[in-house]
C-alpha cells in the first residue's frame, strides 16, 4: 500500500516504508549512509518512538467521538487493538512491547481513575515483560529502551528542577 502512495520519488515510499514498518531493503545505501552520517541512523530502526507516534495520532483521531465514559472505553480499546496490531505486525521487538506495556498500562489506569506517572508505568512495564520472557533482559533493544525511559522517568525531572526555567518560560526553552 505504501508503494503506492504517489511521491515524486520511489525513495519517499521506500522512506515512509522504513519509518513506519521497519522494512529498509528498498532504502538506497546513500540515503542510509546519509542517516548514519548525520547520526540519525536510529531513526529507521524500529523502536518505542514509532508506536508512540501512532498512539498520538490514533489518541488524537479518536478525540471526536467525545469524553463520556462509553467514548473513553471505545477509544482505549480501539488504542490498544490498533497497537497491538502495529506491534505484532513489526515483530514484537523488545522496545516495541515495552512501549506498548506502557500504552496498556495507561489506558487501563484512564479507565479505571487512576493516575500514572511514568516512573510507576517503567516498573510495571518492566516487571510484565520480564514475567512473560525473562530472557528478553540479555537484548540490547530491550535494554536500550528501558534505559531511554529510565532517563526520561527519573534523571529529567531531576534536570528540570536543576535548571529552574528563566525569563517566564516554564519549559526552560528558548
Amino acid at each position: 500500500a505504501i508503494d503506492r502512495i504517489p511521491f515524486r520519488t520511489n525513495e519517499a515510499n521506500a522512506l515512509v516504508k522504513a519509518l513506519i514498518t521497519g522494512n529498509r531493503q528498498d532504502i538506497t545505501h546513500e540515503t542510509i549512509k546519509a542517516f548514519r552520517d548525520s547520526g540519525a541512523s536510529h531513526i529507521l530502526a524500529l523502536s518505542g518512538l514509532h508506536l508512540g507516534i501512532i498512539y498520538s495520532l490514533v489518541s488524537k483521531a479518536l478525540g471526536i467521538i467525545g469524553n463520556s465514559p462509553v467514548a473513553g472505553r471505545i477509544r482505549s480499546s480501539t488504542i490498544v487493538i490498533l497497537c497491538g496490531i502495529y506491534t505484532l505486525a513489526t515483530g514484537a521487538g523488545d522496545s516495541i512491547v515495552r512501549a506498548f506495556l506502557f500504552i496498556i498500562l495507561r489506558e487501563a489506569a484512564k479507565l479505571s481513575g487512576r493516575s500514572c506517572d511514568t516512573g510507576t508505568l517503567f516498573f510495571a512495564a518492566l516487571v510484565v515483560q520480564l514475567c512473560v520472557n525473562p530472557q528478553s533482559f540479555r537484548s540490547a533493544g530491550f535494554q536500550l529502551s528501558y534505559a531511554a525511559m529510565a532517563g526520561i522517568a527519573f534523571i529529567y525531572p531531576w534536570l528540570k528542577r536543576f535548571w529552574p526555567p528563566s525569563d517566564g518560560n516554564k519549559d526552560g526553552l528558548r
